[in-house]
């Protein structure tokens, strides 16, 4: 006869922000081979595990940003399920602990509090139908003006556009056709080929795609508005 013995997760949620452009969101690796020296999970997650004893935890985060992208702003909420404790909530008192526990330059952690699992739900209606603000350095390849700026990119707005699954991730998922809106544009010219976007636009949209149009697979995009080339510098 075998018994065992396991105890309730304990869930803790909170807002990350990001302020480097080389930390992925979860581990990444590849063939065996490290990508990158860490990740947010391993940031945050093992001093916590350590703190109760668990055995493994899982990060739930509201959707996920590309490793060379910046999270800011009031951050993205997530939640870190730290499986069967030897440690209850009650032995540690506060939630004190597993702030201190948090000692990386690199991120920032507000709103660190226990949670129940109802608050699944909250981070899955973010991650659908939030609207997310997105900032990037945008290159084209033809001079642009001020002028052009404000007729070609100010004056876009509640546009719907259509996405397929972009190239880079096709090896995840499969290839489909996304309808995203774009509520507002704005743009701060820079020189004749450089000018700073800002978007904003309906959770889960490619904005990468959306600038350089993913070889025509995200239209419309920047580069189409601009009858030009464009990327994201």
């Amino acid at each position: 006869m075998r018994v065992e013995i396991s105890s309730e997760s304990i869930l803790i949620a909170g807002r990350y922000n990001k302020f480097t452009w080389e930390l992925s969101q979860s581990p990444w690796l590849i063939d065996g081979i490290w990508k990158v020296a860490s990740s947010m999970q391993e940031e945050i997650c093992p001093n916590m595990l350590e703190l109760v004893k668990g055995s493994h935890y899982s990060f739930h985060s509201g959707g996920r940003e590309d490793i060379d992208v910046r999270m800011l702003g009031k951050g993205r909420p997530f939640v870190i399920e730290l499986h069967n404790p030897w440690r209850g909530i009650s032995a540690i008192k506060d939630i004190e602990p597993f702030k201190q526990s948090i000692k990386s330059e690199l991120i920032k952690i507000v709103d660190l509090r226990f949670v129940s699992a109802l608050y699944f739900d909250e981070i899955l209606k973010g991650e659908k139908l939030k609207s997310k603000l997105y900032t990037a350095i945008v290159w084209v390849k033809d001079i642009i003006t001020p002028e052009i700026i404000w007729s070609k990119i100010d004056e876009f707005k509640e546009t719907e556009i259509d996405q397929k699954t972009p190239l880079r991730v096709l090896h995840w998922w499969s290839l489909m056709t996304w309808k995203k809106l774009i509520h507002k544009l704005k743009g701060e010219y820079i020189n004749p080929h450089f000018f700073i976007l800002h978007v904003l636009a309906s959770a889960g949209t490619y904005i990468k795609e959306f600038v350089h149009s993913d070889l025509g697979w995200t239209n419309p995009s920047i580069g189409s508005l601009l009858n030009t080339k464009a990327d994201i510098l």
